[in-house]
């Protein structure tokens, strides 16, 4: 038998002959020259070379490689040999059918007793997989310009429509101050209290676009919680005494004062006594104020209708409203709960709700104590050097300035290929990772870190997804690659901070193991 029949016939390379792409053996001479001492039969669809045509020459397969990608090919090869570290990259090849396609080449050297470095890895065809993430990328460049398009036709037509409704309000409150006689006020009265209704609807509308394109921008100077509480409240007094009901405010001695935006923190207590006056025919509403374990507490209470315990769920969803008649008994478009969620997350506050059917409703604004940005921070866990994935520059000179403000060592990578290559020089504490990601997305590159580690022995290296796919499915593929934990973007300061204090004793060189 040969030694090409013996080979043939071992369990390993019957292994390899079923593996979707190539498995290969790759050396660098000590000359400078390459060669494919072992590949897999899956060379000839891949490459378009036999098994054997490149056991002393791997220079004809380079040469198909695009020229354009040569240089960064033959970079990382050099890279990889000098250091030992791994070997990755992403190019584009001219096979010999006249097909370009795009590879993803893999492997982990070793040094042999003549001087030579032997890579062991694999390759495979990615052109599809790159053709959907450039679809994605043109799909997202679009949804991206829709946002843009649409925030910028809500700009404008608030300022045509804001324009003749200053001229309507306006003369409203001239014709109120006694120019008419009795009922034809009363018609200007109510001319007037629609129109302030419609800017009001006006309003909730471009505070949920602003939202949701991300061009909220909020303020932080103290102020009293106490006064801006009362402010809100004064905006219904009037409503609930000709409705015939008790609008009472509960303020326990002060100081209340915190740090943020004033105006947005008054935009949510009267969102939230909005809705309690509007579902309230009878009985009272009232405000009372709290101090709670690192919080202040707004409290709105009422004895109006109540909410069905399973609309609660769907309660502070956009243009959802408690049941479809709301609209038509009680008026709104179904936002205004929606922007104080939205509103409230932005500040790293809470909003909760109970309920019941017939008893009443009670809403709960709850403002740290510590607003984000203003906490001084402790240094039980600095100094983690943290491996920082992001492939957005802005998103990366963020995070960068918040690890630093924390005390942190943050490195910069911008794709996947990047992070492998960092994570084989060591010396980290912990990765936060995004998800999509150029080269290799962070999914595939937490998968290979971790089958990289369990070939080698590694301690285990704690990886936090840090992206913006917030869905549930999301968060469940993210730890199935082998992630830690998982934060949704815009990150706040503390949320990052307590997160990464969770794990600064599960490093490498900690003091603790025991990853979830």
């Amino acid at each position: 038998m040969s030694p090409m029949e013996r080979f043939a016939a071992d369990p390993l390379h019957q292994c390899a002959s079923q593996v979707p792409g190539m498995v290969y053996q790759f050396d660098r001479r000590p000359d400078g020259t390459y060669a494919i001492p072992y590949a897999s039969p899956g060379i000839e669809a891949l490459y378009g070379f036999s098994p054997t045509d490149l056991r002393g020459d791997a220079g004809p397969l380079l040469a198909n490689v695009h020229p354009e990608d040569q240089p960064a090919v033959v970079a990382a090869i050099e890279a990889s040999a000098a250091t030992l570290g791994p070997f990755a990259a992403d190019y584009r090849y001219r096979h010999p059918d006249g097909r370009e396609r795009r590879i993803h080449a893999h492997s982990i050297p070793e040094r042999l007793a003549d001087g030579t470095i032997r890579w062991h890895g694999f390759s495979s065809d990615i052109t599809q997989q790159y053709q959907l993430e450039q679809r994605l990328r043109q799909a997202r460049d679009l949804a991206e310009a829709s946002v843009r398009a649409k925030t910028a036709f809500l700009a404008t037509m608030s300022h045509e429509i804001r324009t003749p409704m200053n001229g309507v309000i306006g003369m409203l409150d001239l014709l109120r101050v006694g120019i008419l006689p009795g009922e034809q006020a009363e018609y200007a009265d109510l001319a007037h209290r629609s129109a302030l209704h419609l800017l009001r609807v006006l309003d909730d509308i471009l505070d949920h676009a602003r939202l949701e394109a991300g061009r909220m921008t909020l303020e932080r100077r103290p102020f009293d919680l106490a006064t801006t509480t009362l402010e809100a409240m004064e905006l219904f007094r009037i409503q609930a005494e000709q409705v015939g009901f008790i609008l009472h405010a509960d303020l326990t001695a002060g100081p209340w004062r915190w740090e943020g935006d004033a105006a947005r923190v008054r935009q949510i207590i009267a969102n939230l006594v909005g809705n309690a006056v509007k579902f309230t025919r009878q009985g009272h509403v009232v405000v009372r104020l709290e101090r709670r374990e690192g919080y202040l507490a707004v409290i709105v209470a009422d004895t109006g209708i109540g909410i069905p315990a399973e609309t609660l769920t769907t309660l502070f969803q956009p243009f959802v409203q408690g049941d479809p008649t709301f609209t038509r008994r009680y008026g709104g478009c179904g936002l205004g709960l929606a922007i104080t969620r939205e509103l409230a997350d932005l500040m790293g506050a809470r909003v909760e709700a109970t309920s019941q059917v017939g008893v009443g409703s009670t809403f709960t604004l709850l403002l740290p104590v510590a607003p984000p940005g203003t906490r001084t921070f402790t240094p039980s866990v600095t100094g983690l050097r943290i491996l920082v994935v992001e492939d957005d520059p802005g998103n990366r000179a963020l995070i960068r300035r918040i690890l630093l403000t924390l005390g942190h060592r943050p490195d910069l990578v911008a794709d996947g290929a990047q992070a492998l290559q960092r994570l084989a020089e060591g010396g980290l504490d912990l990765v936060l990772m995004d998800l999509l990601i150029p080269v290799m997305d962070g999914l595939e590159t937490t998968r290979r870190w971790r089958t990289e580690e369990q070939r080698t022995g590694a301690p285990r290296l704690p990886i936090i997804a840090l992206t913006a796919c917030a869905l549930p499915t999301d968060r469940a593929a993210c730890l199935e690659a082998g992630m830690d934990e998982f934060l949704t973007k815009p990150v706040f300061v503390d949320q990052l901070d307590a997160c990464l204090r969770r794990f600064a004793g599960e490093r490498p060189g900690g003091r603790t193991s025991g990853l979830p």
